[in-house]
């Protein structure tokens, strides 16, 4: 359990810091040893699309809801920039920008994500 928190907290750190590629990597790696964390699944989907990885957060977020499903739980609306057409759906803030519970606004493509 140690190795998956560290590895989560490198992966939203980095993430934070813009280094897309190793928060990718870390993300992975915890999903690897837990296919099922829904922080490392959301947060690799918010990466991706701060990096504007259009189609890899499209796949990565497909994965998150059939590993969601597999266990029973609702996966949240997908974010309306994973849509094709724009319409529906939520946003999503990366995993580093969530308080106490409650998700704070989710980046704009093409711009790094900041810390709250």
């Amino acid at each position: 359990a140690s190795y998956i928190s560290v590895a989560r907290a490198l992966a939203d750190d980095t993430a934070a810091a813009g280094d897309t590629a190793t928060a990718v990597r870390c993300y992975l790696r915890v999903l690897e040893h837990d296919p099922y964390d829904e922080h490392a699944h959301l947060g690799l989907v918010a990466t991706q699309l701060g990096a504007g990885q259009q189609a890899e957060a499209r796949r990565s977020y497909r994965a998150y809801g059939q590993r969601m499903d597999e266990i029973g739980v609702e996966a949240p609306p997908s974010p309306a920039s994973l849509d094709r057409n724009g319409s529906a759906g939520g946003t999503l803030a990366p995993p580093h920008a969530w308080e106490s519970g409650r998700r704070a606004r989710a980046p704009q493509l093409g711009r790094p994500a900041t810390r709250s």
